[in-house]
């Protein structure tokens, strides 16, 4: 009996622990947002920590996210810092080099591209401070950025790279092939005797011909040999490409942020698309950070569930899509669950949330 209390009394412990230090994290996430002036959420079993919101006229995320290594699945903490506009983030590493050295090492991970600024740390922020320093060097790099950009600066283009084999030197010239110069005396070469013959030149071998064995004829019914292989986008019996099928290719295959960004921007930027999922929001907007000023109304769609979220980081994926202000967006809110089909442009991906943002979009329900 009293060993069934002691393993009580232990349990009661860590539980209490593990509660207690769940809930230190949690206030000094939400001190951190407070002190950002940002929005916290999260925290609890089924959600990741998150801070979000609006901060000099950047958006900026900071949340946690799995990562598998190995046989086990690590929580990580993500910053990223977004553009107002596209710009030439690669201003960054050309013209502050010492800024960029000293952000980036703050970061396991650190990637820049066009849209955003995002840097990783391998596990889950606990204290305030720490949040606050990374959030406040990634904003002021994100900042210098746009002014460098905004201010035109030309940039210095790299020296092109040499090549990998460079080409073997010239031979150094023979003595007796080489000309006296102007005004100093030849040696004059040797005259043969009146009754000496000239001796005789042998004449240059022919080089042997040579022969190219032309290929064995092919029977026209044998495949070549050694095929090139073929490789397939999207697996689908359906060869019509989708909402679904772009999300399945940029976040099903284990590409990293980094990666998916640039699959999207080479394969789907500027497509139309469509695809169906499920509604789970819809606002009205004036101004957005992506779609620019409304009037409009913004809808959310969950289109596809990741195959393996330990790896893919993420378990939903989205698409945010911009509806013409016509659009009723309280008659839309109350259509919240209900399996909609979707189309528009494909404008942009947000990699680190997991969201497909569509321009000139259309929304209809689907009828069971």
């Amino acid at each position: 009996m009293a060993f069934f209390i002691f393993l009580i009394a232990v349990a009661t412990v860590v539980v209490l622990t593990i509660a207690l230090r769940r809930q230190a994290i949690r206030s000094a996430w939400d001190t951190a947002a407070a002190r950002l002036g940002l929005r916290f959420e999260g925290g609890t079993f089924f959600q990741h920590l998150s801070i979000f919101g609006q901060r000099k006229g950047f958006r900026i995320d900071v949340r946690t996210f799995p990562r598998r290594a190995g046989a086990k699945v690590e929580t990580w903490t993500g910053y990223r810092v977004s553009f107002p506009e596209p710009t030439l983030a690669h201003l960054g590493r050309t013209r502050l080099q010492s800024l960029y050295l000293r952000v980036s090492k703050q970061f396991k991970e650190f990637e820049i591209d066009e849209s955003s600024l995002f840097g990783a740390v391998p596990h889950l922020e606990t204290a305030t401070d720490p949040i606050l320093a990374r959030t406040a060097n990634l904003l002021e790099f994100a900042e210098q950025i746009r002014t460098l950009a905004l201010d035109g600066e030309p940039v210095e283009e790299p020296p092109p790279p040499a090549p990998a084999h460079a080409p073997p030197p010239l031979p150094a010239a023979r003595k007796e092939d080489e000309c006296p110069p102007p005004g100093s005396p030849a040696e004059a070469a040797p005259v043969p005797e009146p009754d000496e013959a000239p001796a005789a030149i042998p004449e240059p071998e022919p080089e042997p011909e040579v022969v190219v064995p032309e290929p064995e004829p092919r029977p026209v019914n044998d495949p070549p040999a050694d095929p090139a292989p073929v490789l397939e986008l999207i697996e689908d019996e359906d060869p019509v490409l989708s909402l679904q099928k772009a999300a399945r290719d940029l976040f099903d295959t284990g590409r990293n942020r980094y990666e998916t960004g640039r699959r999207f921007d080479s394969e789907y930027r500027g497509l139309s698309l469509s695809g169906h999922g499920l509604l789970r929001r819809a606002a009205p907007f004036s101004n957005d950070r992506v779609f620019g000023r409304g009037p409009g109304t913004l809808a959310e769609v969950e289109i596809h569930r990741t195959a393996d979220p330990a790896i893919a980081g993420l378990t939903t994926i989205f698409v945010s899509i911009a509806l013409p202000g016509e659009v009723d967006a309280r008659a839309l809110r109350e259509m919240t669950g209900a399996r909609v089909e979707v189309r528009g442009t494909l404008t942009r991906c947000d990699a680190f949330s997991g969201t497909i943002f569509l321009s000139d979009g259309l929304i209809e329900p689907v009828s069971n």
